[in-house]
């Protein structure tokens, strides 16, 4: 009884052993593609807080310029009367 190659290979340890370090491959380059996707929402995200916090100083800061300008001219006003 003559078996085909393709079969032996087939039957073989090795053809198993193959075929499970292509997929742990495969299952870790998937697990770095999505651990990297990850990082970088997290990354992106990060930067969109600090230029939201960055935006909402400056907003405080101009805030703050305008009451005081606001109040040295009612100060002037009163001090003209």
């Amino acid at each position: 009884m003559s078996e085909n190659p393709v079969e032996k290979f087939v039957r073989s340890p090795v053809a198993w052993l193959l075929v499970a370090a292509v997929l742990a491959g495969g299952g870790a380059l998937y697990w770095i593609s999505e651990r990297t996707a990850a990082r970088a929402a997290m990354e992106r995200q990060r930067l969109a807080s600090e230029q939201a916090e960055w935006r909402r100083e400056k907003e405080a800061e101009e805030k703050r310029e305008r009451d005081r300008q606001r109040l040295a001219d009612e100060i002037r006003t009163l001090k003209e009367a």
